[in-house]
């Protein structure tokens, strides 16, 4: 038994010892496994002509590994594969539980010097390689390979990192067909106040068009002892849909945006954007919105949940509205989590209260939504997106007995192939039914819409 355990752990040692001889940087999995794997010693004695010193040092107890402290060996398995299915942080948390009760296991500050480095503390993982090198009983070989992954993390440590600059965007064109056209501006996030007739199916033609720029600058600065990423953002984007007949249901809008946030991968996320909506109706300029967010978000381990309260200042300028202003403030809570390796889903809950002077326009609303995303292939993409929300008036509107409240269904599904030249097909179908104490408001409305573009 015990020659067919040297025979499993030689190849191990011999592909790392080659590895080495090349000069290649050694993983730090693969060095880790060096130390934990009693056959090493087994094979580092047999080198040397001694079978019955190999036999000698592997003990029976195999949380003891040569001659240092014993430890939990189970508690360390664990923490190792919770390191190695990514859930760093937790690891690190269950390496130092052990080391509080057994401080001089070498093999355990070994595994706590891989965690650190794989979350960049390049600093503390330089002190546990320090404590396992003043071990004297280490094989050669490892103490070697534990060198060389000191120096990678003093080099990581000294190295300023450069900036980054990223451009991203896409274009298209799009064609769909809406079977409730008067409807297609009747919502309460725009607000603008338009009421919806008698159902007319119409087509329309519109464009899109996406620029974001950011510059990134990784591990420009330590915080509480983890680097620390920064970005900077601004952005713009553009849509426009004119219909062919009904053209209370034309819009567009164009959007800009800057941002500001601060990032430690795996642990969490902040920044603060501000955004300008203008909204042109019918080819009115109508509205526009200024907006400031400021959000932070957390790694759970198992996915990312984030908290964004905004607020958002709307000013309507189109002659019927013209001084009619009012404030908007509310909040978005939002989970995302990956579902295998090809899907994720996205939970958001949203409540928000709008003021506007003219009161029987101000509303509260509570929005629910969930958003799956699924790879088929690296070139396909599918989505579904379903939301309830519920809008509560404030004031009774003109013309009628009681304050409006809307429940609006939508859901959305459809799906993007993108080529690798940049070339992005898209197709979407939408339903929304909306129901109202005021028939105005009531309504089912479809939507077929197709898209040809450009990803860059």
């Amino acid at each position: 038994m015990l020659y067919q355990e040297f025979k499993r752990h030689k190849s191990k040692y011999h592909a790392c010892n080659k590895q080495t001889k090349k000069g290649k940087p050694l993983s730090v999995i693969a060095l880790s496994a060096l130390l934990l794997s009693p056959g090493i010693y087994v094979d580092n004695a047999h080198a040397n002509g001694s079978y019955k010193d190999a036999t000698a040092k592997t003990a029976p107890n195999r949380s003891r590994v040569a001659g240092v402290q014993s430890y939990d060996r189970k508690a360390l398995a664990k923490a190792i594969e919770e390191r190695n299915n990514g859930d760093v942080d937790n690891a690190v948390i269950m390496f130092n539980d052990i080391l509080s009760d057994s401080p001089h296991a070498t093999r355990v500050h070994l595994e706590l010097a891989v965690a650190y480095f794989k979350l960049k503390s390049y600093q503390r993982s330089i002190e546990q390689l320090e404590i396992v090198i003043e071990n004297n009983r280490i094989p050669p070989v490892v103490k070697i390979n534990v060198n060389k992954l000191l120096a990678q993390a003093r080099l990581q440590q000294n190295i300023k990192p450069k900036s980054r600059h990223r451009i991203r965007g896409n274009v298209k064109a799009i064609a769909g067909y809406d079977t409730n056209a008067n409807a297609a501006n009747d919502t309460a996030d725009l607000d603008v106040g338009t009421l919806t007739t008698t159902a007319t199916n119409d087509h329309y033609l519109g464009f899109g068009a996406k620029f974001n720029y950011s510059y990134i600058i990784p591990n420009a600065f330590e915080l509480m002892g983890n680097p620390t990423v920064t970005k900077i953002a601004a952005g713009m984007s553009v849509s426009d849909k004119n219909y062919n007949d009904v053209d209370v249901a034309n819009q567009s809008i164009v959007s800009t945006y800057s941002s500001i946030g601060l990032e430690q991968y795996g642990r969490w996320k902040t920044d603060v954007k501000v955004k300008a909506d203008f909204i042109v109706l019918d080819h009115d300029y109508t509205a526009r919105f200024v907006t400031v967010q400021p959000s932070f978000g957390v790694d759970t381990g198992t996915g990312f949940l984030r908290a964004s309260p905004y607020y958002t200042k709307r000013v309507y300028v189109y002659s019927d509205d013209e001084g009619l202003e009012g404030d908007r403030t509310g909040v978005v809570v939002d989970y995302r989590t990956a579902l295998g390796e090809r899907a994720s889903v996205r939970i958001s809950l949203e409540g928000a209260s709008t003021d506007i002077n003219e009161n029987w326009r101000s509303y509260d609303k509570e929005k629910l939504s969930t958003l799956l995303i699924g790879k088929v292939s690296s070139e396909v993409m599918v989505f579904l997106l379903a939301s309830y929300e519920i809008n509560e008036y404030q004031d009774i509107e003109e013309n009628y007995s009681d304050k409006r409240e809307d429940d609006v269904l939508r859901a959305v599904i459809g799906g993007n192939v993108t080529a690798s030249s940049g070339l992005d097909l898209g197709l979407k179908f939408i339903y929304t039914d909306q129901t109202s104490n005021h028939d105005l408001h009531t309504y089912d409305r479809f939507v077929l819409e197709t898209s040809v573009g450009y990803v860059f």
